[in-house]
């Protein structure tokens, strides 16, 4: 059950760790302090997860096969707390767990960095690529490189 609860996270919030990041604008606070709104205002639950192998090619919606690999893939909740505290809930094979972890926002806005303890008791890190935040939709994204194939992993969340 753990095992399902630290895969979850690891999939819907950790992913990859080698995002590119924007360059950090003067006058930016303002984005920051509206996205810190956007995040913290009420829970987010995903909704859709795709993936995109190479550059050039179109996002495919791996919804179903999320599900195949793990059923609870769908079943938490992300809350961001005002204090930086990340809280994710969830029910698992009748089981209901409770992870907590750290968040943060990039001064442009555009980065999201959650971090949290593994199986193991090590910090985990990874950042995440804000594509939008609006009142009821946060796309997020997430690259890494296999090999020399490129792959994105974009996560839709609502409420």
């Amino acid at each position: 059950m753990r095992n399902n609860t630290l895969s979850i996270i690891k999939i819907a919030i950790f992913a990859m760790l080698f995002l590119q990041v924007g360059c950090s604008k003067n006058g930016d606070n303002t984005k920051t302090s509206g996205n810190t709104t956007l995040l913290t205002q009420k829970s987010w639950k995903i909704s859709k997860y795709e993936i995109k192998i190479g550059k050039e090619s179109l996002y495919e919606d791996w919804s179903k096969e999320a599900i195949k690999e793990n059923p609870c893939f769908f079943n938490y909740i992300l809350s961001f707390k005002t204090d930086g505290q990340l809280q994710v809930q969830g029910t698992c094979d009748g089981n209901a767990t409770t992870e907590t972890g750290t968040w943060k926002l990039s001064n442009d806005g555009n980065t999201l960095t959650l971090s949290a303890k593994d199986e193991d008791g090590e910090i985990q890190s990874g950042d995440l690529n804000v594509v939008s935040l609006t009142e009821n939709t946060m796309i997020l994204i997430t690259h890494e490189v296999y090999g020399n194939t490129d792959y994105y992993f974009r996560y839709t969340y609502t409420h």
